[in-house]
């Protein structure tokens, strides 16, 4: 070990860090389409060991005995329900190795983001280092106050090796890493940048402070330049009448000092991270501060994150985030630049002060929130490319729509205040860019946030808002922008019945992520449900069945599925009439299909 931490501190193996203002290419994880389409009629509602026993029979891995599955997640949306499996080879977990089923609200398998591995194990591939051993040098190494071990396989030029996955929290920048170790040899395979980064207590009662809503140039209707500028923090009075006073909900008022503290139930103001900022205090419940104060930054993230998440509430998503998040308006230090540390109940975020304060600007603030919200959806899976290109579209496209929705001037400038201006250029949710990009994680996120504003502004702003948090439930790692878009119309599918599938093809085959079939819409769908239909007997034993509906449904076909949703005949139907199935022993779904007219599944046991 005392090889592994000479290394590590000599800084020999190169690794990839998470770019703050730069533009780099993220390349930690194989990027690759995970998004498959199914419906799987469900016998027992959302049970996950009936799912479990569906992905079984469905995917050849699990052929190898070694090869199972275990339930690390369940996850409750207004459209269904979210059931994550991670992957085991001889009960050792899968580096990223899974799968996640996202289940309709009607009880059937809508499709699966499938990131499951079929890992080649070799007789070498044993765990010979102590892991409290090689925890306590990488704790050591990154000054850490908290660190945890996972044993788990990794694939490696070519090969499953064993690894200790080691994640650190330091007061540091960065702030978290994600250390792979070779748990036989020690040597660092990879080390990854945890933070999502902007760019590159129940309260009691109510108070009063001024914010930007959203930034001071929307408010003035101005572009950055005299006298709107950031001139080293200091107070003009040309920003006085661009401040609103609002109403903060929920504080805590402390009987112990008699003082009112900016703790709710969505939003804690803390001191986290080693720069000093006393969170700011108020005797009476009356938080007036201007810009060149500490108090306005924690103001305006209080303020601007409790507001963000009442209106996610308002839409029927009442468990994303619907916790207090710990924040910290000064806990990047001088930095041009934000983060959020993904820890669980411990998650935070930090707003950095150097060029306009971040958190002077609610792009910034909300951009920083879609982190912890994504986080909420689908817990860990910010990994790989398009990952996390995803993640940076998922909180501009947050703080686009939100400062839209206050005042649509420059809505497009994403960063309005805190950029496009001499300390970087900011980004845009207007961009023409298409699918595939070349460039940094944010490229992917401009398109991903571009596209999603032209459908927002095609379809309404609740229909598109709800179908983008319910996009959250459905997210793994590695995936792509096309398996997002995927999981985006599924959404529509599940809360709006498809009525804006088409308007949301549209723009997701101009700008690439859906190519081919995928950009052609069958407008002939069925338009009536046949109703009052029977088959019998049920269960059969002799495979022949009695299908009767009514005869107006011409043209029509038996559609018969197994338990894995694989298509298995589709025979022709006579009201009235009996018809013979060659099948094996056991449980089937059926249903009834004509060019005009669908019917309900409905379960059949042949024994």
């Amino acid at each position: 070990m005392r090889l592994l931490s000479l290394m590590l501190a000599l800084n020999i193996w190169s690794f990839t860090l998470i770019a703050q203002k730069d533009a780099v290419v993220y390349s930690d994880f194989p990027t690759q389409n995970r998004y498959e389409k199914v419906h799987i009629p469900l016998l027992s509602g959302n049970d996950a060991e009936e799912v479990l026993s569906i992905i079984y029979k469905k995917y050849p891995c699990f052929q190898n005995p070694d090869i199972t599955l275990r339930i690390t997640s369940e996850k409750q949306s207004p459209g269904g329900n979210h059931l994550h499996f991670q992957q085991y080879y001889k009960d050792i977990p899968i580096y990223y190795g899974g799968i996640k089923a996202n289940i309709h609200k009607n009880n059937y398998i809508l499709s699966f983001m499938n990131h499951l591995e079929n890992p080649t194990i070799e007789a070498a591939c044993v765990f010979v280092l102590n892991e409290a051993s090689v925890k306590g040098e990488i704790h050591q190494i990154a000054k850490a106050y908290q660190s945890e071990s996972r044993k788990m396989l990794y694939s490696h030029l070519g090969k499953w090796i064993p690894v200790y996955v080691i994640t650190t929290f330091a007061h540091t920048f960065p702030a978290s890493f994600e250390w792979i170790i070779d748990a036989r040899t020690g040597e660092l395979v990879a080390k990854t940048d945890r933070a999502a980064y902007f760019q590159g207590i129940a309260g009691d009662t109510t108070g009063r402070g001024t914010v930007f809503r959203p930034d001071p140039l929307t408010r003035a209707q101005v572009v950055y330049g005299s006298p709107y500028v950031d001139n080293n923090d200091q107070h003009n009075a040309v920003f006085n009448p661009l401040l609103d006073t609002v109403v903060l909900k929920n504080i805590t008022f402390n009987a112990a000092d008699n003082r009112f503290y900016l703790e709710g139930p969505y939003v804690k103001i803390e001191d986290i991270d080693p720069f000093d900022s006393i969170p700011a205090s108020s005797a009476s419940g009356d938080f007036y501060f201007t810009r060149n104060r500490s108090g306005f930054e924690d103001v305006m993230v209080y303020y601007h994150i409790d507001s963000f998440q009442r209106y996610i509430q308002s839409l029927g998503f009442t468990n994303l985030y619907n916790e207090p998040l710990r924040a910290d308006p000064h806990g990047y230090g001088s930095q041009d630049n934000s983060h959020f540390i993904p820890n669980g109940a411990s998650s935070y975020v930090g707003w950095g002060q150097g060029g306009v304060d971040d958190a002077e600007d609610a792009d910034v603030i909300t951009h920083e929130y879609g982190h912890a919200l994504s986080y909420s959806g689908s817990t860990n899976t910010n990994t790989g490319t398009e990952r996390k290109g995803l993640d940076e579209g998922i909180g501009d496209y947050i703080c686009s729509s939100y400062s839209y929705d206050i005042n649509p001037f420059n809505w497009h400038k994403v960063f309005t205040w805190d950029g496009h201006n001499e300390y970087w250029g900011g980004r845009v949710s207007n961009s023409t860019q298409t699918y595939p990009v070349t460039g940094s994680i944010y490229s992917y996120g401009t398109v991903w946030a571009s596209c999603l504003m032209e459908i927002r502004l095609a379809i309404g702003a609740e229909a598109s808002d709800k179908n983008f948090f319910q996009e959250l439930y459905m997210n793994v790692a590695g995936m792509t922008l096309p398996d997002a878009a995927h999981n985006f119309l599924d959404a529509d599918s599940m809360l709006h019945n498809g009525a804006n599938t088409l308007s949301i093809v549209n723009y997701f085959c101009n700008r690439g992520l859906f190519m081919g079939t995928d950009c052609v819409v069958d407008i002939a769908q069925p338009q009536a449900q046949i109703a009052n239909w029977v088959i019998f007997p049920n269960p059969t034993l002799d495979k022949n069945l009695f299908i009767d509906f009514p005869p107006k449904f011409t043209d029509a076909k038996l559609e018969v599925t197994d338990i894995t949703g694989r298509s298995l005949c589709l025979d022709n139907l006579i009201p009235g009439q009996s018809t013979a199935l060659t099948l094996e022993s056991g449980c089937y779904f059926m249903r009834i299909i004509t060019p005009n007219a669908v019917s309900d599944w409905k379960k059949v046991w042949i024994q």
